[in-house]
């Protein structure tokens, strides 16, 4: 799981950066949150700059970390962590 993980990882930021260089394009990553280890939902925070929470509502995301090298710091705030189990709680995580 831990491989697989970080491949994860790995290409959502491959796909962010691609992103930034092409704003022209756009995708929407969608995760299951009844299904998905939480530490995998906050690192799916940490790489999206939206989320999208339903056919009306998308939202900042003030998780959003930029650069990769960032997204390996530690953060454990309790913002964080509260969003993730918000996220877990309503069934509905989708980063974008």
């Amino acid at each position: 799981m831990e491989r697989d993980s970080a491949r994860l990882l790995e290409y959502e930021w491959r796909l962010e950066k691609m992103f930034h260089q092409h704003p022209e394009l756009s995708g929407i990553c969608q995760y299951h949150s009844d299904t998905l280890p939480r530490s995998l939902l906050r690192q799916g925070l940490l790489v999206h700059p939206s989320v999208f929470i339903n056919e009306t509502l998308s939202l900042i995301n003030p998780h959003y970390l930029y650069t990769e090298e960032r997204a390996n710091e530690p953060d454990q705030s309790d913002s964080l962590e509260a969003a993730v189990t918000r996220l877990c709680q309503s069934g509905d995580f989708t980063p974008v």
